[in-house]
């Protein structure tokens, strides 16, 4: 069974409005170093605080699914307002491919799926502009209810 992860990365990957927008490419949890093409989006887990107020949201629940939860960061080189506006369409783009979001996703051959119940919108943002990377940036969450791989039971 595929991991939620990279069923994430080709949601948004594949995804023709984002693509039209994200110019640099999708990458889980950092934007590489050597990138030199922007627009870009990041996804990842939350960590630090965000991980504290989401905790009670992801769980197994009894239906075999689990909610996990994952910020996706709308990221462009620059400042002001066309910076903010672009990073603001490319959020829009990742709204639009993910909220509401149901189906089976797969990947590699032999072929590894997991199914997605569906996608939503945690109506949770932030935004920001981070000086020593000279980035404009909006974060917006997702909750994904999912299968999950059930580990081998060991004997």
């Amino acid at each position: 069974m595929l991991p939620i992860q990279p069923a994430l990365y080709e949601i948004l990957s594949d995804d023709s409005g984002i693509a039209a927008i994200a110019l640099g490419g999708v990458f889980p949890l950092k934007v590489p170093q050597a990138l030199r093409t922007y627009p870009v989006l990041v996804f990842g887990r939350p960590t630090g605080e965000s991980r504290e107020r989401i905790k009670h949201l992801e769980s197994r629940g009894y239906s075999g699914l689990t909610i996990s939860v994952f910020h996706i960061v709308s990221i462009v080189q620059g400042y002001g307002m066309e910076a903010y506006t672009l990073s603001a369409r490319l959020d829009a783009a990742v709204f639009q491919a993910l909220q509401g979001y149901s189906g089976t996703v797969s990947q590699g051959s032999p072929a590894e799926e997991v199914w997605i119940d569906s996608i939503q919108s945690t109506n949770w943002m932030s935004e920001g502009y981070d000086e020593d990377r000279k980035e404009t940036f909006i974060t917006s969450e997702f909750a994904v209810a999912h299968s999950e791989p059930i580990p081998p039971v060991v004997v």
